[in-house]
């Protein structure tokens, strides 16, 4: 089943009137999105990469949806700033280098391997 977007469904029903006020009232706002550092810091040191996969799907009518952070990201090129955060978190490697670990990264995809 394809997606409709908002455009869609304007065109589907002619006589709903939605001003662009209510169109902001009723959207959500965009929520940050979280990626995986995929960098190691001591190769890279002052870059920050992650690795994405680009959201495109098709929608109802022809059109393509395409996810905004995802898209954003591929269409920047190399060198581009950009503003982001990171999050903190309580996860620490051992601090002797030879101690094996296995680590489980369950959603995040081949990012953290990359380091």
């Amino acid at each position: 089943q394809q997606r409709r977007g908002v455009l869609e469904l304007l065109l589907e029903c002619p006589d709903v009137r939605l001003t662009l006020a209510k169109l902001f009232e009723v959207c959500p706002r965009l929520q940050p999105r979280y990626y995986s550092i995929s960098s190691p810091g001591a190769a890279a040191p002052g870059a920050l990469h992650v690795t994405c996969t680009v959201v495109r799907e098709p929608l109802y009518g022809g059109r393509v949806f395409e996810g905004v952070c995802s898209g954003y990201i591929a269409r920047l090129s190399k060198g581009d700033r950009v503003r982001c955060f990171a999050r903190t978190t309580g996860f620490k490697l051992p601090l002797m280098p030879s101690i094996p670990v296995i680590l489980i990264g369950a959603g995040a995809g081949v990012a953290p391997l990359r380091g």
